[in-house]
């Protein structure tokens, strides 16, 4: 599946805002008003729970999450490459070639 992030937050802001829930049956409500009339109430769950808030705020934790992914791969080659240094010093101090 390919994801198109700012397509989605453009979507998400633009949506209707508000507290969206369910009226215990198949209808969406957001901040009271009746929104959307989905075929089951499980649909309409859905629905409710993947409001624009909940996908703004879902993809700023993945956001924040690949950052910090990125951060700690940086880290990892960084320490990598010097180890490899040091290896290799270490390993012509004693007279081998690496």
């Amino acid at each position: 599946m390919d994801l198109n992030i700012e397509a989605m937050k453009a979507a998400a802001r633009a949506a209707t805002q508000g507290e969206w829930s369910t009226n215990g049956g198949s209808l969406v409500i957001c901040d009271g008003a009746h929104m959307i009339d989905c075929d089951t109430a499980e649909d309409a769950a859905h629905v409710a729970t993947t409001s624009p808030a909940a996908v703004l705020a879902l993809i700023e934790e993945l956001e924040r999450t690949q950052r910090n992914r990125d951060m700690w791969k940086g880290q990892c080659e960084r320490q990598a490459a010097e180890l490899r240094r040091i290896h290799n010093e270490q390993a012509e101090a004693v007279g081998f070639k690496p």
